[in-house]
This record gives structure tokens, C-alpha cells and sequence, in this order.
């Protein structure tokens, strides 16, 4: 499948839960948070998961976790960029899509 990049790390993380998306085909979750260590993650993880997932903690800790080790989870607030300057609606986009609606904003 085409490598895909997704905008909102709560609803693309529950599409990755539920098999909508394999975790192999995740170019890129861009995501609004600001987690900078292993302790913001796990503070994260937990609110996420009783609001979003309602799924396995391991399940959600193992895909985070992946994700992170592959440099897969960016945060542009961690750069201090208005993560609302890109308009770009939530949800899945091939790489072209996403590079189009970067470009033409």
C-alpha cells in the first residue's frame, strides 16, 4: 500500500488500533501534542487512551513506541510551530496529497 502520513495522533492512532491502517504503511502521524519525555508520553498515553482508544495499554504503549523509535511521530509544537498555521483537516493522506496541502498553504 502507499505510505501514508496522518494528521491528529488520536484518530489516527485509533485507525491504526482498529486495522483501518497498518502501522507498516505510517509514513508520518504529524501530531499536535508536546510530549518531551518518556514521562509526557506515558501522562499522554493514559488520557488518550480513556478518551480515544479504550484499547490494550500494551497494544497502544507497542505502536506509540514504534512509531517513536522510527521517527514516525512528529510534533511540531516540541519547535514551537503553530501546529493550527497548516490548515490541513485531520485524518490519512498520501505523501503527494500531504506535500500538495503543505504547499499550498
Amino acid at each position: 500500500m502507499t505510505k501514508m502520513v496522518g494528521v491528529s495522533l488520536s484518530l489516527c492512532l485509533l485507525d491504526i488500533i482498529n486495522g483501518k491502517i497498518a502501522i507498516e504503511d505510517v509514513a508520518l502521524i504529524r501530531a499536535s501534542t508536546a510530549a518531551r519525555d518518556d514521562f509526557d508520553w506515558d501522562k499522554l498515553i493514559t488520557m488518550y487512551n480513556r478518551q480515544y482508544w479504550k484499547a490494550d495499554q500494551a497494544v497502544v504503549n507497542q505502536i506509540i513506541q514504534t512509531l517513536l523509535a522510527d521517527g514516525r511521530i512528529d510534533q511540531p509544537r516540541l519547535r514551537d510551530e503553530d501546529v493550527m498555521n497548516l490548515k490541513i483537516p485531520n485524518g490519512w493522506y498520501t505523501l503527494s496529497q500531504y506535500t500538495a496541502l503543505v504547499l499550498a498553504n
